[in-house]
């Protein structure tokens, strides 16, 4: 990627034609799914319960779903970074290292944290 600044880079990497998308939903069941649908719904439903309306991206993005995570039971955040967020990040992080992305650290990081949280290990 040419050198620009951190803000031009991380929208080239994320939002402009993505190397990766920041939607976990896209890395799990591809754009065009009904699954994908459904998990979006799921997550907007229990944001709504609590009281979250407005949201500047969909409901799957990675941002939105760490920042809300509290608003999810133990259980369903637990079935989230379980069966999404945990087999999400290693997909992301290898296309970011094939890129030499500076980001793939980052994902690195937050990887390590939800495995933490969830006692899991590598």
């Amino acid at each position: 990627m040419k050198s620009c600044k951190p803000q031009e880079y991380y929208v080239q990497t994320f939002d402009l034609t993505p190397h990766c998308p920041m939607y976990l939903s896209v890395h799990l069941f591809g754009e065009e799914s009904f699954r994908r649908s459904e998990l979006m719904v799921g997550l907007k439903n229990a944001y709504e319960r609590h009281g979250v309306f407005e949201l500047t991206e969909l409901p799957d993005h990675l941002a939105v779903i760490l920042k809300w995570n509290q608003l999810l039971n133990a259980e369903e955040w637990s079935e989230l970074v379980s069966m999404g967020l945990l087999p999400m990040l290693p997909k992301m992080i290898a296309k970011l290292e094939k890129w030499n992305n500076p980001y793939a650290l980052v994902l690195k990081a937050v990887q390590a944290l939800l495995m933490e949280m969830e006692g899991t290990h590598v």
